[in-house]
This record gives C-alpha cells, sequence and structure tokens, in this order.
C-alpha cells in the first residue's frame, strides 16, 4: 500500500493525451497485470514491454526506452 496512491486508477480517465507505459517484462515490483490494468484505464494509452529489464527500465535497457518514446512519439505526430 505505501507504494502507490489508491485514489490514481479512479482518475486515470481524466488524462486527455497519448501515453507510454512502459514496463520491464523482468519487473518483480509490478506484473504486467498492472501495467495492462493502468494502460487499460487511459483514454489513449499504448502499453510497451521491454524485453529483459526490470522496474527500472530506463536504467536496464536504456536504449530500447529510448527507442519506445521516439517511435510513440512519432507515431503520435503523424497521427
Amino acid at each position: 500500500p505505501y507504494l502507490h496512491n489508491p485514489r490514481l486508477h479512479g482518475r486515470l480517465h481524466r488524462v486527455t493525451m497519448p501515453v507510454l507505459v512502459l514496463w520491464g517484462d523482468q519487473d518483480r515490483l509490478a506484473t504486467r497485470d498492472y501495467a495492462e490494468a493502468y494502460a487499460a484505464a487511459l483514454p489513449d494509452a499504448q502499453l510497451k514491454v521491454i524485453a529483459g529489464a526490470g522496474h527500472f527500465a530506463f536504467l536496464d535497457k536504456s536504449d530500447a526506452v529510448a527507442s519506445a518514446v521516439l517511435d510513440f512519439a512519432a507515431a503520435k505526430q503523424t497521427a
């Protein structure tokens, strides 16, 4: 309970911009179900799984995270 705000999930529907949810497939802190639930609760979200990364995917697989962010931004610019 100390790692999250229990009210956050109920507020996600208010987000008005596209969101990229990144999840490391070796994450031992948050499960994939957790990432999928948040991505589903956001109006315009995409879940990207980062292979070989843990909870801190940006540290474990920085190139993969940067690539995912750039790809997401490019796709949203053309949409």
